[in-house]
C-alpha cells in the first residue's frame, strides 16, 4: 500500500474460457475486478439486487482513498437506478473497523436501499471470502488466508449460470 496505491491503473484480467470469466491478484486486483463488476451492472437497462458478504481484511476497500470514493459513487448510482443490496454484516472486532464500516455504508443506508443482516458466528478466522454477486448476471469471488490480502485471488464471472450458482450462497 502507501503512496503508489492512489496512482494505481487498473490491473489485467486474465480471461478464464470461453464464458466471460476473469481472474484477478492481489489487492489492486480485487479493486479493478469490483469496478468492473459494478460498471457492469450500471450498463444493464433493468435494476437487480445486489447480495455482499465479505469477512475479509477491508484494507483492499480502504487502502485507496480514491477508489473508496468512486466505489460509495458507483453504488450511489445504482441506488438512483432502483437497484437494491442485501448484505451480510461481519462480526466487527475493533473500533477502527466499525467506524470504517460505518462511514463506508452509511451513503447506501440513507437511500433506503440496503438490508443488512448479522451472522453472529465466526468461521474459522482463517479462511476469509468476499462474495459480490447480481444472480444470473455476474459474480464476483475472492479468498484470503489469514490478513493476507495482497497475494489473494479474484474471480469475475459474467456467466449467468455460474452467477445464479454462486448466488446460492445467500
Amino acid at each position: 500500500a502507501g503512496a503508489g496505491a492512489e496512482q494505481e491503473s487498473v490491473c489485467p484480467a486474465k480471461a478464464t474460457g470461453k464464458f466471460q470469466s476473469y481472474a484477478y491478484f492481489g489487492n489492486c486486483g480485487k479493486r479493478s475486478a469490483l469496478s468492473r463488476f459494478l460498471a457492469h451492472l450500471l450498463a444493464l437497462s433493468e435494476p437487480c439486487c445486489i447480495y455482499i458478504a465479505c469477512d475479509e481484511d477491508s484494507s483492499w476497500l480502504t487502502e485507496s482513498s480514491a477508489f473508496t470514493a468512486e466505489i460509495q459513487e458507483c453504488i450511489i448510482q445504482l441506488c438512483n437506478r432502483g437497484f437494491t443490496l442485501r448484505r451480510i454484516a461481519p462480526i466487527i472486532y475493533d473500533t477502527s473497523d466499525a467506524v470504517d464500516s460505518f462511514v463506508r455504508w452509511m451513503p447506501v443506508y440513507v437511500y433506503g436501499k440496503i438490508q443488512s443482516f448479522y451472522y453472529p458466528r465466526t468461521r474459522d478466522n482463517v479462511f476469509h471470502r468476499t462474495i459480490v454477486v447480481a444472480p444470473g448476471i455476474a459474480a464476483l469471488t475472492a479468498d484470503s488466508v489469514g490478513y493476507r490480502n495482497e497475494g489473494g485471488m479474484c474471480l469475475l464471472h459474467f456467466d449467468p449460470q455460474i452467477a445464479s450458482a454462486v448466488a446460492q450462497y445467500f
